[in-house]
């Protein structure tokens, strides 16, 4: 008997749901996805800010240890950890100028090509547009995620203090590399047309 009214109770609940359902298309989906970008972006670029002033201070303590070594002391951290992770740090720190440089060697030019004007310039039609904006927009936020976590594989692998696993300084680059391409989504898919010959 329970079972039958629960059974009523769901088939009624199922007819009443309809009425509260949005009626979005994904063309809204993606929009109202897009509206979200700029603060991901804001955070993450705070996050480098913060990732470099922790970095560059843990540097100098290892460099300062380092410095204050004695000949009985035991320790078999070099230089170059510390060394490199301060420089991932002051990289982080400016991370505006660090990204323009390695685009500027990469692309041949220092800013970072707008989404929009791209799809503009696609001869897409206005849905399709509305559409692949937001989807490179998160393929440049992606981007963005893989080159801080390629930075911080590659401050991690270098140091020598143990719990490394081989291939942790390629992994780092190729994420280094691959956030640059994905940050670069425009300029990525305008090489990859010319270099095949798939432009118009």
């Amino acid at each position: 008997m329970y079972s039958q009214k629960m059974i009523v109770r769901l088939l009624l609940l199922l007819q009443v749901i309809p009425v509260f359902a949005q009626t979005g298309v994904a063309t809204n989906i993606f929009v109202n996805l897009q509206t979200s970008y700029a603060g991901i972006t804001n955070f993450l670029t705070g996050l480098m800010y913060v990732l470099g002033i922790f970095l560059t201070v843990q540097a100098v303590m290892k460099l300062k240890k380092f410095g204050h070594r004695t000949a009985f002391m035991h320790v078999e951290a070099g230089m170059l950890g510390p060394t490199m992770q301060f420089a991932i740090g002051v990289g982080f720190l400016y991370s505006k100028s660090l990204i323009e440089i390695i685009n500027s060697t990469f692309f041949g030019q220092s800013s970072i090509a707008s989404v929009m004007s791209y799809t503009a310039n696609s001869g897409m039609d206005n849905d399709w547009q509305q559409i692949m904006n937001p989807i490179l927009g998160m393929v440049q936020i992606i981007g963005l995620i893989a080159f801080i976590r390629g930075f911080l594989i590659l401050s991690k692998g270098v140091q020598k203090e143990g719990g490394q696993q081989p291939g942790q300084v390629t992994k780092g680059f190729v994420h280094i590399v691959g956030g640059i391409l994905g940050i670069n989504i425009v300029y990525t898919i305008e090489v990859v047309m010319n270099t095949f010959g798939l432009s118009s």
